[in-house]
């Protein structure tokens, strides 16, 4: 017993440990993703076809897609092609997977003592992050863990500065990576400014808006001028209006975090729904709470909600979610759940403030059923998202590999999409 405790006592035992509790966690939410992998959507249509047919090693990173760079991805797909191709997509997976847990780590870390000094309240604020609801689409694969680095870019930003060379290095690699690997730089580099200038730290924090300002710029850059056919943005229909506005934000935001997907659902096919003026109530309702947040919460809570709405807004003006009908009419309905990621759990979060740091009865009490709500009405039955389809993709490997040099091999790979790869 006392060389246990001698293990846990020491700091460096106990990271590792929590560690490997978050991941088992990330995997226990969907076990295929270890048990049999797949390529899913755009890592193997883009990232991982991309590289192994590209003339060398660093030719795929100087190709934007969607008309920015997406870095992250591109190593997976560079990664993978280092290794057999049977063992690509636990590497895609793994990278997820350990992004999937950074932000939760360098939350833990003795970084934001400062910013929230009780321990175990990072621990829940982790935790939480870990757990959200509905978030199956940026779980556990590698070409949505560019908004888990939206989040890493953000925690840097609030993070108080260290004079360790370490947390230098980590700090200015991340930030790089998060920046190169998707729009998000957009709206960081703003928040960093504002939270700088609040902190009166523009001094101390000079690397970050450098590092920030390099990766802006480049991805400006390649907005503006870069153009890359194929993988454009579709040009459907927006159908936006007022009503599907609520929608949006009331079913996938406010009421999907707390709630599983079946209730959702009976909610959502409520006449009272369909109408429009539940969603339009339960909107309004939940924009007057962050605005208490808002009003009354330190700073970067405050700039985490701007944050991770800005973000949501953005993706409202521009979203790539279906082909066939209007984008917001198919995204009332719950769909393109990566969108809602980051608002999700900037809601949570704000229940989690509310609950401890209301001044009225009332919000503390509707913070405490919110969150009861959440883990007894949500967790309980949405821990475990749904398993993908196995498409067998160790038989596809053995067929691709019995295939002449030039010859084309199709794979099916989730969700039901093609990856011809032409053998070399």
């Amino acid at each position: 017993m006392t060389f246990f405790k001698k293990i846990i006592a020491n700091k460096y035992t106990k990271i590792i440990l929590i560690a490997l509790f978050f991941c088992l966690i990330v995997i226990s939410r969907r076990t295929d993703a270890v048990t049999y992998p797949q390529f899913y959507a755009e890592d193997g249509v883009f990232w991982y076809s991309e590289a192994y047919s590209a003339k060398n090693f660093w030719e795929p990173f100087l190709v934007p897609k969607q008309k920015y760079f997406q870095t992250i991805s591109r190593i997976g797909g560079a990664l993978g092609n280092l290794a057999d191709i049977s063992y690509a997509p636990i590497i895609f997976n793994s990278i997820a997977i350990f992004l999937e847990v950074l932000p939760a780590m360098y939350f833990l870390s003795p970084r934001f003592s400062k910013l929230v000094p009780k321990f175990y309240m990072r621990f829940l604020c982790s935790l939480a992050y870990l757990l959200l609801l509905g978030t199956a689409e940026t779980h556990a694969n590698l070409t949505n863990a560019q908004w888990r680095l939206a989040l890493v870019m953000f925690l840097i930003i609030i993070a108080p500065v260290s004079k360790r060379i370490g947390w230098k290095i980590f700090d200015s690699f991340f930030l790089l990576l998060a920046g190169m690997s998707g729009p998000f730089v957009f709206f960081a580099l703003p928040i960093a400014a504002i939270h700088y200038f609040y902190r009166k730290s523009f001094k101390v924090f000079y690397d970050r808006l450098a590092v920030l300002g390099l990766a802006f710029f480049i991805q400006l850059y390649s907005y503006l001028f870069i153009v890359v056919p194929g993988a454009m943005r579709t040009d459907n229909e927006l159908g936006a209006s007022v009503i599907n506005f609520f929608k949006i934000l009331s079913g996938n935001i406010f009421i999907r975090s707390i709630l599983c997907r079946d209730y959702t659902r009976t909610i959502t096919h409520m006449n009272f729904w369909n109408s429009g003026y539940l969603p339009v109530l339960v909107g309004i309702f939940g924009i007057a709470i962050l605005g208490y947040v808002l009003w009354k919460a330190g700073i970067e809570l405050k700039l985490l909600v701007v944050f991770t709405f800005l973000i949501f807004f953005a993706a409202l003006i521009s979203p790539q979610s279906s082909l066939t009908m209007p984008q917001w009419d198919y995204m009332a309905g719950g769909s393109s759940g990566r969108y809602y990621f980051l608002p999700k759990l900037s809601w949570i979060i704000s229940l989690g403030w509310l609950l401890f740091n209301a001044k009225h009865k009332f919000l503390t009490i509707f913070a405490g059923t919110a969150l009861f709500c959440f883990v007894f009405l949500g967790l309980s039955r949405d821990w475990a998202f749904d398993k993908f389809h196995n498409y067998h993709f160790e038989k596809q490997v053995k067929e691709f590999k019995n295939t002449n040099v030039g010859e084309k091999y199709t794979f099916k790979i989730v969700p039901g999409w093609n990856m011809p790869l032409t053998k070399k």
